[in-house]
């Protein structure tokens, strides 16, 4: 079974600029890809033995990890403009 995760466009800032960027329908396929990109490495991942003996929070800061690089490779992919800094 898969670990619940929140929606992107409340978890994560990025996202949620991102969506003001691209629109609705493109952050819809972002939602996709990322469900599906994360679903494909969770399931391999919980294969994995050294996964399987360790603590309950390392699993889930392992997840953590898997999760923010995932978006972040999305963000690129999708073209994410990262805002300028002001003041």
């Amino acid at each position: 079974m898969l670990p619940a995760i929140g929606d992107i466009e409340y978890v994560n800032k990025k996202a949620r600029l991102l969506k003001t960027q691209i629109g609705a329908e493109k952050f819809n396929n972002f939602i996709k890809d990322f469900g599906k990109n994360f679903k494909n490495e969770l399931e391999e991942l919980f294969e994995d033995i050294e996964y399987q003996e360790s603590s309950a929070e390392q699993q889930k800061r392992t997840i953590e990890k898997i999760k923010n690089r995932i978006i972040k490779e999305l963000l690129e992919e999708y073209n994410f403009i990262k805002p300028e800094k002001t003041g």
